[in-house]
């Protein structure tokens, strides 16, 4: 919506993926990127984590352990 949407992934040298972030590049009045996710992988290719973030802040962060949710943890966002 308003911007457009960036992915970049990163690999292992074994062919796994190791993460992936997304951003929406539509620019707060910062010059920050809105928001951002990036999730994390382990080298077996499971789920490891998950960050959302907001004007360059954290926001939250999901925990995985071997691709099973765990828990998840929120941060208090002002802009």
């Amino acid at each position: 919506i308003n911007g457009l949407l960036s992915k970049n992934e990163k690999y292992y040298k074994n062919g796994k993926i190791s993460s992936i972030y997304f951003a929406n590049l539509d620019m707060d009045e910062g010059g920050k990127v809105k928001t951002s996710i990036t999730e994390y992988y382990n080298e077996r290719g499971k789920l490891t984590s998950k960050e959302i973030k907001k004007g360059g802040k954290l926001f939250s962060k999901t925990v995985y352990n071997n691709g099973k949710f765990e828990y998840i943890e929120i941060y208090e966002y002002k802009n």
